[in-house]
């Protein structure tokens, strides 16, 4: 079982890369939506709320509610459940959920 991710400076060049190799092998394409997605629906949290992880802004109450710390929690235990079930391809942000300790795992990095 090997899992790829693939994470850039350039999105629209990962996302050409990332599609040739989903072509290649027919492994699932994992994108930061579908992992914001999947974590909501696991965790109560508004899509939105998920999807603000991936952006540098922290949430204006987040000092108290420590919502972007819990949405990380649940971003990393979809990441973590496709893992045990999938050999994905991992897009985006989203790549760099995965521990690096973790094997099989190629990490590609385009600048």
């Amino acid at each position: 079982m090997t899992e790829i991710s693939i994470f850039g400076r350039a999105p629209c060049k990962q996302g050409r890369i990332a599609r040739a190799i989903y072509e290649r092998t027919g492994n699932s394409l994992i994108t930061d939506d579908d992992i914001s997605v999947k974590a909501a629906g696991q965790s109560g949290i508004h899509v939105t709320k998920t999807e603000r992880v991936f952006s540098a802004e922290a949430p204006i109450f987040n000092r108290f509610t420590h919502e972007r710390r819990q949405s990380i929690a649940h971003l990393k235990l979809a990441v973590a459940r496709i893992l045990s079930i999938d050999e994905p391809i991992f897009c985006d942000f989203s790549s760099q959920l995965i521990p690096k300790r973790i094997s099989p795992v190629t990490h590609w990095f385009s600048g």
